[in-house]
């Protein structure tokens, strides 16, 4: 500690092993004022959630060399490295009383395996490391509110956040990773009038995974049956507003009896025409007839006057747990679709082609959907210029 005091820059510090465990955070605590550096371990009469997620996020399960397995050890590896550049950390202070004897030279390896630190002190109780600032962009995660056109009186209507985290590691939700999340939910009759109006406080993680996560919400809907507009707005660190028509049926309503169980209702391209490297941003919207039996998977393709494929977008029908078996009789799903266009795509009339697929353990399969012009499994769904 007197060691970070001869240091003159401001640098924060993290403990490890990093742990909510009311003594162990009060002798960082203490032993800070030796150095007066910000301390990302601490606490005070108040805790937040996300502190916790913080620390969460540095625990998990060590592989030994023998093959055995260490649970719950608290330690720095690839995946989460990348947190402690996000927050500016710039040492690290790394006891090892707080690890068993077999598991301490294994813990530095991960920590020194990253290539994100290096040791600047060695006092044999303890080892300093200093990390190094990162030398790529913060992760882009995305955060999108999606939320169901029918709802049945009393039984379901689950808006979700869906975040998208690119990268391969850990990473906070948004530049204001501590700041709590309120969500407005605003019902309005035909006649524009507010049938209800509520304010939710969103338990939005702080800290989410590689990959895709879903967090599902659960307002209120008003009591009487009907056709609304909802509005959902979020102000805080995310600023997101989506407005939607939403019916409110007395009981769920039923399915059709036959043909496909999914009917095309339309497309719309933002925009008159598009230019070659450009993305065709597209809305397509569709209707379920009845229950799909599984998640399907829509394609859109821009065929170009040589007949050729210049772009194409394929993705799973709705969002992260509302696929197509879960998309209710009679409900309306409008789905934003970007096609990108290939740079040296031709100039010329270019045609739109949809469709819908399954995969199957041989492949993939396409499936029928009910088109304006009968039941396919494509359809032409409009054209654009491309100038």
């Amino acid at each position: 500690y007197r060691w970070l005091a001869a240091q003159r820059d401001q640098g924060p510090v993290m403990e490890f092993p990093a742990s909510t465990n009311d003594r162990v955070e009060a002798l960082a605590m203490y032993w800070s004022t030796t150095y007066w550096k910000p301390l990302v371990n601490g606490y005070s009469g108040f805790v937040p959630r996300s502190q916790g997620e913080l620390i969460e996020a540095f625990t998990g399960d060590l592989k030994r060399p023998d093959g055995s397995v260490a649970q719950g050890v608290s330690y720095v590896d690839r995946a989460n490295v990348g947190l402690l550049q996000d927050l500016g950390v710039r040492y690290l202070v790394v006891h090892q009383y707080g690890y068993k004897h077999e598991d301490w030279p294994v813990v530095i390896a991960q920590l020194e395996g990253t290539g994100q630190v290096e040791k600047v002190g060695d006092f044999g109780e303890a080892a300093i490391y200093r990390v190094r600032p990162a030398s790529a962009p913060r992760p882009a995660v995305s955060v999108d509110l999606y939320a169901p056109s029918l709802a049945v009186h009393n039984v379901y209507w689950q808006p979700v956040f869906v975040v998208q985290n690119p990268s391969q590691r850990d990473a906070f939700i948004s530049p204001d990773p501590f700041k709590p999340l309120r969500l407005t939910v605003t019902w309005r009759d035909d006649r524009g009038r507010v049938a209800r109006h509520d304010t939710l406080d969103v338990m939005m993680p702080s800290v989410v995974p590689p990959g895709t996560t879903v967090l599902q919400l659960q307002p209120d809907q008003p009591a009487a049956p009907g056709h609304y507009t909802v509005q959902l707005d979020v102000a805080s660190a995310l600023d997101i507003h989506r407005t939607l028509a939403v019916n409110v049926a007395d009981t769920p309503p039923a399915g059709a009896a036959d043909g496909p169980p999914i009917a095309f209702a339309s497309a719309a391209l933002a925009g008159d025409n598009l230019h070659p490297g450009e993305t065709a941003n597209l809305t397509l919207s569709w209707e379920a007839r009845r229950q799909a039996p599984e998640d399907y998977t829509i394609f859109a393709q821009l065929i170009g006057p040589d007949g050729k494929v210049w772009g194409q977008s394929d993705a799973p029908a709705g969002w992260p747990s509302h696929g197509t078996a879960a998309w209710q009789p009679g409900e309306r799903v409008d789905l934003a679709w970007p096609v990108p266009l290939k740079p040296d795509a031709p100039p010329g009339r270019y045609r739109l082609l949809i469709g819908m697929y399954r995969h199957t353990a041989s492949g993939i399969e396409r499936v029928p959907v009910r088109w304006p012009n009968g039941d396919a499994t494509e359809y032409w769904a409009g054209e654009t210029e491309v100038r």
